[in-house]
Protein backbone atom coordinates (compact mmCIF):
# COMPACT_ATOMS: atom_id res chain seq x y z
CA UNK A 1 0.00 0.00 0.00
CA UNK A 2 1.18 3.53 -0.73
CA UNK A 3 0.17 6.49 1.40
CA UNK A 4 0.58 10.06 0.22
CA UNK A 5 1.56 12.48 3.01
CA UNK A 6 0.50 16.07 3.09
CA UNK A 7 3.00 18.94 3.19
CA UNK A 8 2.40 19.43 6.89
CA UNK A 9 4.94 17.76 9.21
CA UNK A 10 3.50 14.62 10.83
CA UNK A 11 4.10 13.93 14.48
CA UNK A 12 6.49 11.10 15.45
CA UNK A 13 3.60 9.06 16.85
CA UNK A 14 1.64 9.45 13.66
CA UNK A 15 4.69 8.49 11.58
CA UNK A 16 5.20 5.29 13.61
CA UNK A 17 1.52 4.42 13.18
CA UNK A 18 1.87 4.86 9.44
CA UNK A 19 4.99 2.70 9.37
CA UNK A 20 3.23 -0.12 11.20
CA UNK A 21 0.40 -0.10 8.63
CA UNK A 22 2.28 0.55 5.38
CA UNK A 23 5.42 -0.68 3.72
CA UNK A 24 6.09 2.33 1.45
CA UNK A 25 5.72 6.07 1.97
CA UNK A 26 5.79 8.69 -0.75
CA UNK A 27 5.25 12.40 -0.90
CA UNK A 28 6.20 15.17 -3.35
CA UNK A 29 9.75 16.31 -2.64
CA UNK A 30 10.63 13.30 -0.47
CA UNK A 31 13.00 10.46 -1.31
CA UNK A 32 11.20 7.16 -1.66
CA UNK A 33 12.13 4.54 0.94
CA UNK A 34 12.60 1.04 -0.42
CA UNK A 35 10.81 -1.95 0.95
CA UNK A 36 12.25 -3.05 4.30
CA UNK A 37 12.94 -6.70 4.93
CA UNK A 38 9.75 -8.68 5.27
CA UNK A 39 10.53 -9.57 8.89
CA UNK A 40 11.49 -5.97 9.92
CA UNK A 41 8.86 -3.23 10.19
CA UNK A 42 9.73 0.17 8.70
CA UNK A 43 9.67 1.82 12.13
CA UNK A 44 12.46 -0.39 13.42
CA UNK A 45 14.52 0.41 10.33
CA UNK A 46 14.23 4.17 10.99
CA UNK A 47 15.30 3.67 14.60
CA UNK A 48 18.23 1.48 13.52
CA UNK A 49 19.42 4.12 11.04
CA UNK A 50 19.27 6.79 13.76
CA UNK A 51 21.16 4.52 16.16
CA UNK A 52 23.86 3.85 13.59
CA UNK A 53 24.30 7.56 13.02
CA UNK A 54 24.72 8.09 16.74
CA UNK A 55 27.33 5.32 16.84
CA UNK A 56 29.16 6.92 13.91
CA UNK A 57 29.19 10.29 15.66
CA UNK A 58 30.50 8.68 18.84
CA UNK A 59 33.24 6.93 16.87
CA UNK A 60 34.23 10.19 15.14
CA UNK A 61 34.36 11.97 18.52
CA UNK A 62 36.45 9.14 19.97
CA UNK A 63 38.87 9.25 17.04
CA UNK A 64 39.21 13.01 17.35
CA UNK A 65 39.90 12.71 21.08
CA UNK A 66 42.46 9.98 20.39
CA UNK A 67 44.24 12.17 17.82
CA UNK A 68 44.31 15.06 20.30
CA UNK A 69 45.87 12.84 22.94
CA UNK A 70 48.42 11.55 20.46
CA UNK A 71 49.32 15.14 19.55
CA UNK A 72 49.69 16.03 23.24
CA UNK A 73 51.89 12.98 23.76
CA UNK A 74 54.11 13.93 20.81
CA UNK A 75 54.39 17.50 22.12
CA UNK A 76 55.35 16.19 25.55
CA UNK A 77 57.97 13.92 24.01
CA UNK A 78 59.41 16.78 21.94
CA UNK A 79 59.52 19.02 25.01
CA UNK A 80 61.27 16.30 27.02
CA UNK A 81 63.83 15.83 24.23
CA UNK A 82 64.46 19.58 24.01
CA UNK A 83 64.80 19.89 27.77
CA UNK A 84 67.14 16.90 27.90
CA UNK A 85 69.30 18.44 25.19
CA UNK A 86 69.69 21.73 27.09
CA UNK A 87 70.10 20.24 30.56
CA UNK A 88 72.59 17.71 29.22
CA UNK A 89 74.69 20.49 27.71
CA UNK A 90 74.50 22.50 30.94
CA UNK A 91 75.42 19.47 33.07
CA UNK A 92 78.48 18.74 30.91
CA UNK A 93 79.71 22.35 31.10
CA UNK A 94 82.73 22.83 33.36
CA UNK A 95 83.42 26.52 32.79
CA UNK A 96 81.15 29.58 33.06
CA UNK A 97 81.49 30.24 29.33
CA UNK A 98 80.28 26.73 28.52
CA UNK A 99 77.25 27.17 30.79
CA UNK A 100 76.43 30.49 29.13
CA UNK A 101 76.72 28.98 25.67
CA UNK A 102 74.66 25.90 26.53
CA UNK A 103 71.91 28.06 27.99
CA UNK A 104 71.64 30.84 25.43
CA UNK A 105 72.55 29.14 22.15
CA UNK A 106 70.53 25.98 22.73
CA UNK A 107 67.44 27.86 23.90
CA UNK A 108 67.59 30.23 20.94
CA UNK A 109 67.73 27.30 18.52
CA UNK A 110 65.00 25.25 20.18
CA UNK A 111 62.37 28.01 20.53
CA UNK A 112 63.39 29.60 17.21
CA UNK A 113 64.28 32.90 18.88
CA UNK A 114 65.60 35.79 16.82
CA UNK A 115 67.64 37.00 19.81
CA UNK A 116 68.51 35.50 23.17
CA UNK A 117 70.87 36.64 25.90
CA UNK A 118 72.00 36.04 29.46
CA UNK A 119 72.72 38.79 31.98
CA UNK A 120 74.43 38.25 35.36
CA UNK A 121 74.94 40.48 38.36
CA UNK A 122 78.47 41.68 39.05
CA UNK A 123 78.16 43.59 42.27
CA UNK A 124 75.62 46.32 41.50
CA UNK A 125 76.22 46.11 37.74
CA UNK A 126 74.31 43.90 35.27
CA UNK A 127 76.66 42.28 32.75
CA UNK A 128 75.70 40.83 29.37
CA UNK A 129 77.73 37.60 29.42
CA UNK A 130 76.31 35.82 26.35
CA UNK A 131 74.03 36.74 23.45
CA UNK A 132 72.96 35.61 19.98
CA UNK A 133 71.30 37.84 17.41
CA UNK A 134 72.60 41.14 18.82
CA UNK A 135 74.81 43.57 16.95
CA UNK A 136 78.04 44.76 18.53
CA UNK A 137 76.49 48.17 19.19
CA UNK A 138 73.51 46.60 20.95
CA UNK A 139 75.76 44.40 23.08
CA UNK A 140 77.76 47.41 24.20
CA UNK A 141 74.59 49.35 24.98
CA UNK A 142 73.08 46.55 27.07
CA UNK A 143 76.24 45.67 29.00
CA UNK A 144 77.42 47.15 32.28
CA UNK A 145 74.14 48.72 33.41
CA UNK A 146 73.70 49.84 37.01
CA UNK A 147 70.92 47.89 38.69
CA UNK A 148 69.76 50.97 40.61
CA UNK A 149 70.35 53.35 37.72
CA UNK A 150 67.77 55.21 35.62
CA UNK A 151 67.71 52.65 32.78
CA UNK A 152 64.70 50.39 32.34
CA UNK A 153 64.09 47.49 29.97
CA UNK A 154 62.40 44.07 30.38
CA UNK A 155 65.39 41.98 31.48
CA UNK A 156 66.57 44.63 33.93
CA UNK A 157 63.11 44.80 35.48
CA UNK A 158 62.95 41.00 35.72
CA UNK A 159 66.16 41.09 37.80
CA UNK A 160 65.03 44.03 39.89
CA UNK A 161 61.65 42.48 40.72
CA UNK A 162 62.93 38.88 40.69
CA UNK A 163 59.87 37.88 38.67
CA UNK A 164 59.24 36.50 35.19
CA UNK A 165 58.04 39.01 32.60
CA UNK A 166 55.99 37.92 29.56
CA UNK A 167 55.32 40.52 26.85
CA UNK A 168 53.03 39.29 24.02
CA UNK A 169 53.71 41.95 21.38
CA UNK A 170 55.76 44.95 20.33
CA UNK A 171 52.84 47.25 21.14
CA UNK A 172 52.72 45.92 24.69
CA UNK A 173 56.50 46.33 24.99
CA UNK A 174 56.27 50.01 24.08
CA UNK A 175 53.29 50.50 26.41
CA UNK A 176 55.16 49.04 29.40
CA UNK A 177 58.54 50.57 28.54
CA UNK A 178 57.91 53.85 26.67
CA UNK A 179 61.51 54.93 27.23
CA UNK A 180 62.76 52.35 24.68
CA UNK A 181 60.24 53.30 21.98
CA UNK A 182 62.85 55.29 19.95
CA UNK A 183 65.05 52.16 19.63
CA UNK A 184 62.20 49.84 18.59
CA UNK A 185 61.92 48.92 14.90
CA UNK A 186 58.28 49.60 13.91
CA UNK A 187 56.18 46.85 12.37
CA UNK A 188 57.99 43.85 13.83
CA UNK A 189 56.02 40.95 15.29
CA UNK A 190 57.49 39.21 18.33
CA UNK A 191 56.91 38.24 21.93
CA UNK A 192 59.38 38.48 24.79
CA UNK A 193 60.16 36.26 27.76
CA UNK A 194 62.48 37.42 30.57
CA UNK A 195 63.22 34.80 33.22
CA UNK A 196 65.29 35.61 36.31
CA UNK A 197 67.38 33.08 38.18
CA UNK A 198 69.03 33.18 41.56
CA UNK A 199 69.16 31.87 45.08
CA UNK A 200 68.17 33.05 48.51
CA UNK A 201 65.25 35.07 47.19
CA UNK A 202 67.51 37.33 45.14
CA UNK A 203 68.01 37.28 41.38
CA UNK A 204 71.60 36.94 40.23
CA UNK A 205 70.75 37.23 36.54
CA UNK A 206 68.12 36.67 33.87
CA UNK A 207 67.59 35.11 30.44
CA UNK A 208 65.91 37.23 27.78
CA UNK A 209 64.33 35.62 24.69
CA UNK A 210 62.73 37.37 21.68
CA UNK A 211 60.52 35.00 19.64
CA UNK A 212 59.24 35.98 16.19
CA UNK A 213 55.54 35.38 16.93
CA UNK A 214 52.82 37.48 18.52
CA UNK A 215 50.68 36.32 21.42
CA UNK A 216 50.99 34.69 24.79
CA UNK A 217 53.44 31.76 24.95
CA UNK A 218 52.02 28.28 24.67
CA UNK A 219 51.88 26.21 27.84
CA UNK A 220 54.70 23.93 26.66
CA UNK A 221 56.86 26.91 25.70
CA UNK A 222 56.26 28.54 29.07
CA UNK A 223 57.12 25.37 31.00
CA UNK A 224 60.23 24.78 28.89
CA UNK A 225 61.64 28.28 29.41
CA UNK A 226 60.94 28.23 33.15
CA UNK A 227 62.71 24.89 33.54
CA UNK A 228 65.70 26.07 31.50
CA UNK A 229 66.01 29.20 33.64
CA UNK A 230 65.93 27.05 36.79
CA UNK A 231 68.61 24.64 35.54
CA UNK A 232 70.80 27.49 34.28
CA UNK A 233 70.64 29.36 37.60
CA UNK A 234 71.54 26.15 39.47
CA UNK A 235 74.52 25.57 37.17
CA UNK A 236 75.72 29.16 37.55
CA UNK A 237 75.39 28.98 41.32
CA UNK A 238 77.31 25.68 41.32
CA UNK A 239 80.14 27.27 39.34
CA UNK A 240 80.25 30.26 41.66
CA UNK A 241 80.55 28.03 44.71
CA UNK A 242 83.26 26.03 42.99
CA UNK A 243 85.14 29.19 42.04
CA UNK A 244 84.88 30.52 45.60
CA UNK A 245 86.18 27.22 46.96
CA UNK A 246 89.09 27.21 44.51
CA UNK A 247 89.95 30.81 45.36
CA UNK A 248 89.85 30.09 49.06
CA UNK A 249 92.07 27.04 48.60
CA UNK A 250 94.55 29.01 46.49
CA UNK A 251 94.78 31.79 49.06
CA UNK A 252 95.26 29.29 51.86
CA UNK A 253 98.08 27.63 49.93
CA UNK A 254 99.72 31.01 49.27
CA UNK A 255 99.53 31.92 52.97
CA UNK A 256 101.09 28.57 53.86
CA UNK A 257 103.94 29.13 51.40
CA UNK A 258 104.37 32.68 52.73
CA UNK A 259 104.64 31.40 56.30
CA UNK A 260 107.22 28.82 55.23
CA UNK A 261 109.23 31.49 53.39
CA UNK A 262 109.19 33.85 56.36
CA UNK A 263 110.34 31.16 58.77
CA UNK A 264 113.19 30.15 56.46
CA UNK A 265 114.21 33.70 55.45
CA UNK A 266 117.69 34.91 56.35
CA UNK A 267 117.26 38.39 54.86
CA UNK A 268 114.42 40.91 54.97
CA UNK A 269 114.30 41.11 51.15
CA UNK A 270 113.26 37.44 51.13
CA UNK A 271 110.30 38.30 53.36
CA UNK A 272 109.29 41.14 51.03
CA UNK A 273 109.46 38.85 48.01
CA UNK A 274 107.35 36.15 49.72
CA UNK A 275 104.80 38.77 50.77
CA UNK A 276 104.43 40.07 47.22
CA UNK A 277 103.96 36.50 45.95
CA UNK A 278 101.25 35.87 48.54
CA UNK A 279 99.39 39.00 47.43
CA UNK A 280 99.96 39.08 43.69
CA UNK A 281 99.23 35.46 42.72
CA UNK A 282 95.80 34.82 44.32
CA UNK A 283 94.50 38.34 43.62
CA UNK A 284 95.91 38.55 40.11
CA UNK A 285 97.38 41.99 40.86
CA UNK A 286 99.36 43.65 38.06
CA UNK A 287 101.38 45.84 40.40
CA UNK A 288 102.39 45.29 44.00
CA UNK A 289 104.73 46.98 46.48
CA UNK A 290 105.88 46.74 50.09
CA UNK A 291 106.23 49.95 52.07
CA UNK A 292 107.55 50.47 55.59
CA UNK A 293 107.09 53.24 58.08
CA UNK A 294 110.45 54.90 58.53
CA UNK A 295 111.74 57.55 60.81
CA UNK A 296 109.56 60.58 61.44
CA UNK A 297 106.50 58.68 60.03
CA UNK A 298 107.85 58.69 56.51
CA UNK A 299 106.61 55.83 54.30
CA UNK A 300 109.33 54.28 52.17
CA UNK A 301 109.00 51.79 49.30
CA UNK A 302 111.10 48.76 50.17
CA UNK A 303 110.17 46.33 47.35
CA UNK A 304 108.02 46.54 44.22
CA UNK A 305 106.94 44.88 40.99
CA UNK A 306 105.84 46.58 37.76
CA UNK A 307 106.14 50.07 39.23
CA UNK A 308 107.96 52.85 37.40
Amino acid sequence: AVLGLSASKPTPAALRAVCRSHNQISSPGLVEIDHPPADQPAGQLVEEIAHRREVERALRDSMQLLRQREDELRRSERQAERLLKVTGAIAEAVTPEQVYEATVDHVATIVNASTAALWLMDGSVVRLVRSVGYSDATRRRLDGIELDGPDSFPVLEAIRRNTTIWIPSQAELVRQFPNIAPSVTPGRSYRIACLPGGSGGRAVGAIGVWIEAVGEPTESEREFLLLVARYASQAIERLRLLEAEQTSRARTEELYRFAQAVMGASQVDQVFDAAMNAIQTPLGADRVAVLSNGAHWVMRVRAWRNLS
